[in-house]
């Protein structure tokens, strides 16, 4: 059986975490992770299991948790294939739940350079010699990552950035090759300097920072 997902209404999943527990939940900040989810849609895919004739969510209980929150109508999730047979077609059928074609959205997704949100929270206001430093070190690192030659030139690198949170956060979307992963580890040195010179970065896209992470 190929992979089963699904847009399912967040309503119609369960948590119950003495059946299925959040592995993950100690890797977030919660409230940023909802701010980082409220930026785009659909928000990440969650797992999902039918037990005793009841959908649980089983990985990703915390982006249900935004999706329910946000008021988002449909929440991605990928069936778990040992859930009873009669159970998925019975799910299936049901005129709320929209069946998904696997191959296509990965097709969907391939786009090799888009606007991606980055979202970052410290553990204190910035100070404006420490907001000259970030735009200085980290936007101006995400606004000079190399494109390939056929990338659209016109495109603004760096767009929508703001300061959020009574400026202790800071938001923004850059225009980057998803397909390549060279800029991912230069990245990470980049905020682990400014980490450990400027400010403490608290969270980066709603997870944890730990700049002891290789």
């Amino acid at each position: 059986m190929s992979i089963l997902i699904i847009e399912i209404p967040p309503s119609k999943v369960l948590i119950d975490e003495t059946l299925f527990p959040d592995k993950h939940k100690e890797e977030f900040v919660y409230e940023h992770l909802r701010h980082y989810c409220s930026k785009f849609y659909p928000i990440p895919t969650i797992e999902i299991a039918i037990y005793n004739n009841s959908v649980f969510v089983t990985a990703g209980h915390l982006y249900l948790k935004i999706a329910r929150e946000l008021g988002c109508p449909k929440i991605r999730a990928v069936i778990d294939k040992k859930s009873p047979t009669n159970s998925i077609v019975k799910l299936l059928n049901s005129p709320d739940i929209t069946q998904l074609d696997w191959q296509s959205l990965i097709q969907d997704d391939d786009e090799p350079i888009c606007y991606i949100w980055l979202v970052f929270f410290f553990i204190h206001a910035l100070s404006k010699k420490e907001k000259f430093a970030f735009e200085d070190k980290i936007l101006g690192f995400f606004s000079k990552i190399n494109l390939p030659d056929w990338a659209d030139a016109s495109k603004k690198r760096i767009k929508n950035m703001k300061y959020i949170n009574l400026d202790s956060g800071i938001e923004f979307q850059a225009y980057l090759p998803i397909e390549d992963e060279r800029w991912y580890a230069r990245s990470r040195a980049i905020l682990m300097d400014f980490h450990f010179k400027y400010v403490p970065i608290i969270s980066f896209q709603g997870r944890k920072f730990d700049p002891t992470y290789k």
